[in-house]
């Protein structure tokens, strides 16, 4: 008996821990044939979304910008030619005051040259009065050679001797010197009277009534108002872009000058005049001159706007020759400096290399071979790769729109 039951211990032993491990494996295959089942699904390609603007032919004309300085045309240091003292001014010599040409700016004491004056009056009349006797005496003389005349023929000396030829060239040139004197006393005394040489604006004035001027004193600065200059510089090969005169008779590139601050900007227009003949010492650019004409608004009517003033630092555009059959863009659609995206008409990317004929701040002309209404893209890809396959936007128009948009606000 007691060996019967040590016999089923063991058997238990060993079929249990079969029994738990076939249960086991049961159970496991049971979840492995019942677990979820996921279904395949064709594999679809992603397509990188752009934005496009087609692209066209036109005309453009270069604008070269840049910024200037606007100097003077004529400035000059008023002196007097006499001394005096200051007895009247006009209303309009002060800083500030605006003179027409041949307007009279100041009157200098003339009693001293009109003396001066008076003193060589008389001596002319003397030189006068002595001429005319010495021609009584040239008949005398005349008259007395005749009656002693020989029939030995007397040297060119004697002659002009006896008839008193030196003497009679000696009153002669008195008179003329007391004529040059007294036309030097009359230009003294028209000196009294100082004019405007041209229209002009007193940037300066060191005297008034009761002054003491002598001919070294400097009265005032006055600078021309007709015209100024704007005094610009570009970079040198720019220059064949624009029309430089070489005679007063041709015609320069026109340029608007935009000065003013924030809003309240204000324009005039303006002619390239000339190019100086150096290089500015820092930039290595070439300097050109445009002429304004009456820039602070003296013959206008319009007193909206504000004057351009000496000194002023001011915008430019300065328009060049113009091109045909030309693509315009805008400068973010340029890629690596000299390359462009176009979508091709099976919606893959093409990246272009292109000419490029004019480049500045925010457009691009090109010259290439490339067709109207192709369809570049404006916006940016990540991974730009040739011949990718792309989805052009269902908001193309809007952004060709707005790209266009954009290019004319920077004209």
């Amino acid at each position: 008996m007691q060996t019967n039951k040590k016999w089923w211990s063991t058997v238990i032993k060993i079929l249990l821990p079969v029994i738990i491990i076939g249960i086991a494996m049961v159970g496991a295959r049971r979840i492995y044939d019942t677990r979820p089942k996921s279904k395949k699904k064709k594999i679809t390609k992603i397509k990188a979304m752009v934005n496009v603007a087609e692209l066209q032919k036109s005309k453009e004309k270069i604008i070269v910008h840049t910024m200037g300085t606007v100097v003077p045309v004529r400035e000059i240091t008023l002196k007097a030619k006499v001394s005096g003292e200051v007895v009247s001014i006009s209303p309009e010599f002060m800083v500030g005051g605006y003179l027409k040409k041949g307007e009279k700016i100041l009157q200098l004491d003339k009693e001293d040259y009109l003396l001066a004056k008076d003193q060589k009056q008389y001596q002319l009349d003397i030189a006068e009065a002595d001429l005319k006797m010495e021609m009584g005496r040239q008949d005398i003389a005349k008259s007395e050679w005749g009656l002693l005349k020989t029939e030995q023929e007397a040297s060119v000396l004697d002659r002009e001797l006896a008839l008193r030829k030196p003497q009679l060239q000696q009153k002669q040139a008195a008179l003329n010197l007391a004529k040059k004197e007294i036309e030097k006393a009359e230009l003294n005394l028209s000196r009294t009277e100082i004019y405007a040489p041209f229209n002009c604006i007193v940037l300066s004035k060191n005297i008034d009534i009761g002054s003491q001027i002598s001919a070294q004193d400097q009265a005032a600065t006055l600078v021309a108002t007709d015209e100024f200059w704007v005094q610009t510089s570009i970079p040198y090969d720019r220059l064949s872009w624009i029309t430089i005169p070489r005679t007063s008779k041709q015609k320069g590139s026109k340029a608007k000058i935009i000065y003013g601050a924030n809003s309240a900007t204000h324009e005039v227009y303006g002619t390239v005049t000339g190019l100086l003949g150096d290089l500015e010492k820092d930039g290595r650019m070439a300097r050109l001159l445009i002429t304004i004409k009456d820039p602070l608004g003296v013959n206008s009517s319009d007193t909206v706007h504000r004057p351009i003033l000496l000194g002023d630092y001011v915008r430019v555009e300065i328009e060049g020759h113009e091109l045909d059959n030309i693509f315009k863009i805008h400068r973010s659609a340029m890629r690596d400096n000299n390359f462009i995206w176009l979508v091709t008409d099976q919606d893959t990317l093409d990246i272009r290399q292109v000419d490029i004929v004019w480049r500045d701040l925010d457009t691009v002309l090109i010259s290439n071979s490339l067709n109207q209404g192709q369809r570049i893209i404006t916006s940016d890809l990540s991974t730009p790769v040739q011949g990718i396959e792309l989805m052009v936007s269902s908001t193309d128009h809007a952004q060709n729109t707005t790209i266009n948009a954009r290019v004319k606000n920077h004209e």
